[in-house]
C-alpha cells in the first residue's frame, strides 16, 4: 500500500503531512506570499479550493499559489481526499534582519563579505552604514537589493585591518515605517 504526503515549502520551511494534513503552527504564511504545496504517493493529482472544489487548479504533483486567508486547498488523488487550510496572521507577517557578527574577507571564498539578511517583503531601500569605532563612515550604502560590505573603505577601496566595526542598518517596511538595526561585525584576516 503506497502512502500519500503533502509536503510545503514556503520560504526555507518544509513540513511533510500524513493523511491528516495541517500546517504546524510554525508555518506561517504571510498575505501575498506565494505557496507551494506537493504531494507524493499517487499516480494522479488535482488540486482545487475547498470554495469551489470543483474548479481544478492543478493536476500535477504540486501547486503554486497566493492563497488568502482562510483558503482550505483540497488534494484528489487516486487513493484519497486530503484538504489542508492556509492560516495567516499578518501582524506576525513582519520583516525579519539577520547580520552576523563575523566576517573574513581573506580570499578563500568564504565569509568573504557582510551581507544585510533581510526576510519578508520586498522593500523600498535598505541602507547599510558601516563605521570604525570612533564613529568615522567608511561604508554607507543604499539599495533595493540588500547590500554587502567587502571590508574595504568605500571611498579608497583600502582593505581594512582586522577589528570591531560598528554597523547600522535602517529599511522601509512595506507600510512605509523605518526600522532601525544596529550592532557590530569582527572583521577577520
Amino acid at each position: 500500500m503506497k502512502k500519500l504526503y503533502f509536503l510545503v515549502a514556503l520560504i526555507t520551511h518544509s513540513t511533510i503531512f500524513s493523511q491528516n494534513a495541517y500546517l504546524l503552527p510554525h508555518e506561517l504564511v504571510c498575505p501575498g506570499d506565494e505557496l507551494t504545496l506537493y504531494a507524493g504517493g499517487s499516480t494522479s493529482y488535482a488540486w482545487a479550493l475547498k470554495s469551489d472544489p470543483d474548479s481544478i487548479l492543478s493536476t500535477q504533483s504540486y501547486l503554486t499559489f497566493f492563497p488568502e486567508a482562510g483558503d482550505t486547498v483540497i488534494l484528489y488523488t487516486n487513493n484519497d481526499t486530503l484538504s489542508t487550510s492556509i492560516w495567516m496572521d499578518p501582524y506576525q507577517c513582519d520583516y525579519y534582519c539577520y547580520m552576523p557578527n563575523f566576517f573574513s574577507p581573506n580570499g578563500d571564498n568564504y565569509n568573504e563579505n557582510l551581507c544585510v539578511i533581510l526576510y519578508g517583503k520586498p522593500t523600498n531601500g535598505i541602507r547599510l552604514t558601516i563605521c570604525k569605532r570612533d564613529g568615522k563612515i567608511i561604508y554607507d550604502e543604499t539599495s533595493l537589493y540588500p547590500p554587502c560590505w567587502d571590508g574595504r573603505h568605500q571611498d579608497t577601496g583600502e582593505a581594512l585591518q582586522s577589528g570591531m566595526y560598528l554597523w547600522f542598518v535602517s529599511y522601509i517596511r512595506e507600510d512605509n515605517t523605518t526600522a532601525h538595526l544596529n550592532g557590530f561585525v569582527i572583521l577577520a584576516k
